[in-house]
């Protein structure tokens, strides 16, 4: 044979070798992804949420949660617009702490408990609280609902919930502290976040090589920049909405309090947002009301923090972290609650 053929016939042969070495190779890494992404799927069978919002997880523990809602579309039990006047009514303001994203059934949230704590201690009493969280609020969101929706309930008492975020009243820079896509096509990144546990735990793991780095912030660090100094333009905003809830509460003569949860994200003996829990507490004071900071409730758990958590994923709280805040709630409210439903009780 000649030379020229043989030399023709090898470049074939090693073009051919070289298909199908590429094709065992995409074959392979194929079936690795299938099969790690199957093996995620049921190693995290128990993951009901994650802190960045639309995941697979979300999505599929989502009829879970929407199987709990009422008519009024909230998770939990049926209640009436109209009021037993007998009956002494609390309603709870809240986000997502309130809403109990990552607990489930409803019952394990920090208000049904408070209930049934408050029932336990006074089995003579009508009492009912309604929840009325939703994942997401913030101030400005709080005083809306307020106006078009918690105080058509009449009640007797509000409680509302405070979280850290609440401050944060614009979103305009969010991307200081958020990881930019894996993949940049927004849709594919969306699709691939609601539908991929794989996917999801590499996006994950970017944002903290991020952070590491000094890429970007933490959420910390983001709140500290923003809200540490008292005066800030975003510090004012804050307050201004928190007084605007106060005062029209004020206005309508119905008793409130506030119940300051803590992130979870640290040990309470090394929290870095106590200026913001001291921020609302000033305002309490100047309103002459008492609100409840929980941090040291939860101070107890600095040596199991993640006991707290709803899942590795979520920092919300868990059913421990709820019973802890029902508990304290009851605590500190209980005796209140209980000179109000026995006095309605009378008439």
């Amino acid at each position: 044979m000649e030379p020229g053929k043989n030399k023709k016939k090898s470049i074939k042969s090693q073009f051919a070798v070289s298909i199908v070495s590429f094709v065992i190779l995409l074959c392979t890494v194929i079936a690795l992804t299938v099969a790690s992404e199957a093996f995620l799927r049921w190693h995290y069978s128990d993951i009901l949420s994650t802190a960045s919002g639309r995941t697979y997880f979300s999505n599929r523990s989502w009829p879970k949660f929407v199987a709990e809602q009422n008519s009024f579309k909230l998770r939990g039990k049926p209640f009436d617009v109209v009021k037993n006047n007998h009956v002494m009514r609390v309603v709870v303001l809240g986000d997502s702490f309130a809403y109990g994203q990552g607990v489930w059934p409803y019952e394990k949230r920090f208000p049904e408990q408070a209930l049934e704590i408050f029932k336990k201690r006074h089995p003579g009493l009508d009492i009912e609280i309604i929840n009325t969280g939703i994942a997401g609020q913030d101030l400005i969101q709080h005083n809306q609902y307020l106006a078009n929706f918690v105080l058509a309930l009449k009640p007797d008492f509000v409680l509302y919930q405070w979280f850290i975020n609440d401050m944060n009243t614009d979103y305009d820079d969010l991307s200081l502290f958020i990881a930019s896509p894996l993949i940049p096509n927004a849709k594919w990144h969306k699709t691939l976040m609601e539908e991929s546990v794989l996917y999801f735990l590499l996006q994950r793991t970017w944002g903290q090589i991020r952070t590491q780095l000094g890429l970007q912030k933490n959420a910390n660090e983001y709140l500290i920049g923003k809200f540490s100094d008292p005066k800030s333009k975003p510090s004012l905003a804050a307050n201004e909405q928190l007084n605007k809830l106060m005062n029209r509460l004020e206005q309508e003569n119905i008793p409130y309090g506030i119940v300051l949860f803590p992130s979870f994200d640290t040990k309470m003996s090394a929290y870095q947002l106590g200026f913001l829990h001291k921020q609302v507490l000033d305002v309490c004071k100047e309103h002459d009301i008492g609100c409840l900071d929980l941090r040291q409730a939860y101070s107890k758990y600095d040596g199991q923090i993640q006991d707290l958590w709803a899942n590795i994923f979520d920092h919300h709280p868990s059913a421990l972290a709820h019973r802890v805040a029902a508990e304290e709630i009851v605590d500190f409210y209980g005796d209140e609650w209980a000179k109000m439903a026995t006095a309605k009780s009378a008439f």
